[in-house]
């Protein structure tokens, strides 16, 4: 099984892009052999991403050679009930996904055969698995992520390293169940000090931080009240403001996203919006943060009910000031996941039950 290279055009004209630009290659429906909506898109160890289908199955591919744009599925996972709704990458040959059976999976690589990925541990929400992220190892060195979904709840599970086996130890526990939002919890993502911040469809967003000489405990730090009426849907953590400043990128059913910085005069922890983007002519679905452009630019992506992926960009000369660096089309569906590859290419999933890897 392979992928269909694609010619599509982007209606955009700068010489000096450096945004990827034209898909290299599209995973049908009949090479992919998706039979539902593609969920959610990560990036793996060893050159490979995983997608998850609406379907409950899991897709690993792996690229013939590097950016031949001919890729082909490693395995096909189907140990899901039903819909597959977030996957994230572990440090080591691992993955993890989440899904509306209420379960979270841990895949992990054989280390003898080539292709061959088995279920590590399943571990159980009360409700819906929404979303995915991997945090910092413990102080002890083991293996940490953190998941939430429609209960309401967020969980924080840590791998005991005893009878480690050297690819990890496969048993996971809860160190931590973070409370406070109304609703479900939908998107996750983790800041470079190690707080973690979450969106719900109660309309915050919460920054978490683990509290200090207590074990696996966790506080809410902030709480952002992202918009009176709509729901927040998407979240990714950004380069620091120019001022060292944390920064994110929350996507909203409003259609806009939102870039808050957190300032740290009067105190720490508290953040402002620097600028609401506008631009989608539906809800944000996705974000995902892109390498610096050749100037140095930061830049991020995101993705659409709309079905186009936005590429914006940070001025250099005037920061905080975003503008619209592209905006790839050739979807025909809602664009539900992305996913920025090792080598700076994109990988995007889609309602229309493809794949369009950009580069």
């Amino acid at each position: 099984m392979g992928l269909i290279a694609a010619m599509l055009s982007i209606p955009f004209n700068d010489p000096d892009f450096t945004a990827p630009d034209l898909p290299v290659a599209t995973l049908s429906p009949s090479s992919a052999g998706f039979i539902s909506n593609v969920t959610c898109v990560a990036v793996l160890t060893g050159g490979r991403f995983a997608t998850g289908s609406f379907d409950g199955t899991v897709k690993v591919w792996k690229e013939s050679s590097p950016k031949s744009g001919q890729w082909s599925v490693e395995p096909t996972l189907t140990r899901h009930g039903t819909r597959v709704t977030c996957v994230a990458a572990l440090k080591d040959e691992r993955f993890v996904t989440g899904s509306s059976d209420k379960t979270v999976k841990v895949w992990k690589k054989s280390s003898q055969f080539a292709g061959v990925w088995s279920v590590e541990a399943t571990l159980t929400h009360s409700d819906r698995v929404c979303c995915v992220a991997v945090l910092p190892d413990a102080s002890t060195g083991e293996p940490r992520f953190v998941t939430a979904g429609m209960d309401n709840m967020v969980n924080v599970w840590k791998e005991s390293s005893l009878q480690s086996t050297g690819g990890g130890s496969g048993a996971w526990s809860v160190k931590a169940i973070a409370t406070g939002h109304h609703w479900g919890v939908l998107c996750v993502a983790v800041l470079a000090d190690g707080r973690f911040v979450t969106g719900s469809q109660d309309k915050t967003v919460k920054v978490w931080v683990e509290h200090a000489g207590c074990a696996g405990g966790w506080g809410c730090n902030a709480t952002l009240r992202h918009h009176s009426r709509w729901v927040v849907t998407c979240v990714a953590v950004l380069p620091d403001a120019s001022t060292g400043e944390p920064r994110l990128a929350i996507g909203s059913s409003d259609n806009t996203v939102k870039v808050w910085v957190e300032r740290y005069s009067p105190r720490f922890g508290t953040w402002s919006v620097e600028k609401t983007l506008r631009g989608h002519g539906d809800s944000v679905n996705c974000v995902a943060v892109l390498a610096d452009a050749s100037t140095g630019e930061p830049r991020f992506v995101t993705g659409s009910y709309d079905n186009t992926v936005k590429v914006w960009k940070e001025s250099s000369t005037s920061p905080g000031t975003w503008s619209v660096e592209a905006t790839l089309t050739g979807h025909g569906g809602s664009v539900s996941g992305v996913a920025v590859l090792a080598d700076g290419r994109l990988a995007t999933g889609s309602s229309d039950k493809t794949v369009k890897v950009w580069g």
